[in-house]
């Protein structure tokens, strides 16, 4: 497990290649770039090597840094590549998969407390590699279920939202089971807008036929 002092990374500010008026922290060590994942105080360190070694068991390269007041939980950082470029007509498809991300982690909260809700926080990071922490996670969450705010800008490429969309049901049955997964996301299904779930049919039908 990697704990290394802040004294021996570098941590420099860089634009955000989809909303460019924010920074966003890039941390450097032993010549690879991480993003960062999740804080925790210094009194919560099992929590913070919880992580480490759930992002670990997914193939992750992952750290943790000590400094003064907190350990902070970062991940290897990679490039994107040209078939992953944003395409801002899917805002929809990404909103409806955020509405369903939202209840889900939140019955996974109820049910299973606060630390296995982190870890399905961890878990879906591995499929938004665009987005960089669990806090950024959660605030897109929140102005996605504001249906008058957009989120063009933040949307992910029509690859990723297809295994993002695999990961959803996935997760689902990995925290809360098979059945109660697939009745979760019908009832989320039915709460979800009219037209925002039609989007989301209709664009899975696509990429279910255009994989056939």
């Amino acid at each position: 497990m990697f704990i290394v002092n802040f004294q021996q990374v570098r941590i420099d500010k860089i634009p955000d290649p989809q909303h460019p008026e924010r920074q966003i922290p890039i941390l450097n060590y032993l010549d690879r770039k991480y993003t960062l994942v999740q804080v925790f105080s210094l009194a919560h360190l099992s929590p913070a090597q919880g992580l480490w070694r759930h992002l670990d068991e997914q193939g992750k390269v992952c750290l943790i840094v000590k400094d003064e007041i907190q350990y902070s939980v970062w991940v290897e950082k990679l490039p994107l590549r040209s078939n992953e470029l944003p395409d801002a007509s899917l805002e929809p498809v990404f909103r409806a998969q955020l509405f369903l991300i939202d209840g889900l982690w939140a019955e996974v909260k109820e049910l299973l407390g606060a630390n296995q809700a982190a870890a399905f926080g961890a878990d879906l990071l591995v499929s938004m590699p665009t987005i960089t922490s669990i806090r950024e996670l959660l605030a897109i969450i929140a102005t996605a279920l504001e249906v008058d705010r957009s989120i063009a800008d933040r949307v992910l490429s029509s690859r990723q939202l297809y295994t993002l969309h695999q990961e959803i049901y996935r997760l689902g049955v990995k925290y809360l089971g098979k059945n109660y997964t697939a009745e979760l996301l019908g009832d989320l299904m039915q709460e979800l807008l009219p037209q925002l779930r039609q989007d989301l049919q209709n664009w899975l039908k696509h990429q279910e036929g255009s994989r056939e």
